[in-house]
């Protein structure tokens, strides 16, 4: 898993005020979010839960943690 996409780093899971959100954005847990760093990067995430006053968001990579298997087929070898 370290040699794909890294393990899930538990700081990169943030609880955020909905009040941080779009107005009138209704968040719904697997959602993917666009928020923006300090400095402007554009930083993706996915909610994880919804609660009354604030949203979990996953800022992980999506394949974080998951063992990658891959089906191949060699065409030709030069």
């Amino acid at each position: 898993m370290e040699d794909g996409y890294g393990p899930v780093d538990s700081r990169a899971i943030v609880e955020i005020p909905k009040t941080n959100l779009a107005p009138g954005m209704a968040p719904e847990k697997g959602m993917m979010l666009q928020m923006q760093t300090q400095d402007g990067k554009a930083l993706p995430g996915i909610i994880e839960e919804v609660k009354e006053e604030t949203v979990v968001v996953n800022f992980n990579h999506p394949l974080a943690g998951k063992e990658l298997t891959f089906d191949i087929k060699i065409v030709e070898i030069k």
